[in-house]
């Protein structure tokens, strides 16, 4: 009886250690709308040590590149905080989605808004000054299908146009699933042609 009961004690404290760790993990809308409101580095710096979730850190990064594109840091930190999982790849494109007691304003989506659309560009430009992060950066294609609106691809062609040898290199250290999934859903590294578009590249093909 006492074992069993000690099992129970054991499985509620598990239960909100994950709650609370849960809760922990998210990201902080709050804190993501200050930092896209900074209109100097020193205002986005000042925050670095609280941007502690991913979608935080991309939100830092990205602001810190949009105010001084020459940033080394801020291009490492947005390559560093890649989307890796189907949650952050959602996290990242409901960013500018009105979020229930953070969000204030039509301004602050709007500014979100805006930081979200310049994201790919910011991060090709990152990727070719840092070439080896290529893996890394074409890899996360297999996420960017999950966003109907991500510009990934037209910017990774740019990428790839750049170099052609080197970006196919690095396709080919990927694992042959990812590469198998790559060319049949993606993007073609032999010939640097988008497979997937967003939904805007799409009706402007038409």
């Amino acid at each position: 009886m006492i074992r069993h009961i000690g099992a129970i004690a054991s499985s509620a404290i598990l239960v909100v250690a994950l709650h609370a760790q849960d809760a922990w993990a998210a990201p902080d809308y709050k804190l993501i709308n200050s930092i896209a409101a900074c209109r100097t580095v020193r205002c986005v710096l000042q925050y670095r040590l609280a941007a502690n979730d991913k979608l935080e850190k991309i939100v830092l990064n990205a602001r810190l590149l949009t105010i001084d594109p020459s940033s080394r840091p801020g291009a490492i930190g947005l390559l560093d905080n890649l989307p890796a999982t189907e949650d952050e790849e959602v996290a990242l494109f409901t960013l500018p989605d009105w979020h229930e007691g953070a969000t204030n304003s039509v301004e602050e989506m709007k500014r979100l808004d805006k930081l979200y659309e310049s994201w790919a560009s910011l991060l090709s430009v990152a990727v070719e000054r840092n070439l080896e992060y290529l893996p890394n950066y074409i890899r996360y294609g297999r996420l960017a299908v999950d966003d109907i609106h991500s510009d990934y691809t037209a910017y990774e062609q740019k990428v790839c146009r750049a170099d052609p040898g080197r970006f196919r290199a690095a396709f080919l250290t990927l694992s042959a699933d990812d590469q198998n999934y790559l060319r049949t859903y993606v993007f073609r590294p032999d010939d640097c042609k988008p497979i997937f578009v967003s939904e805007a590249k799409f009706s402007e093909s038409k």
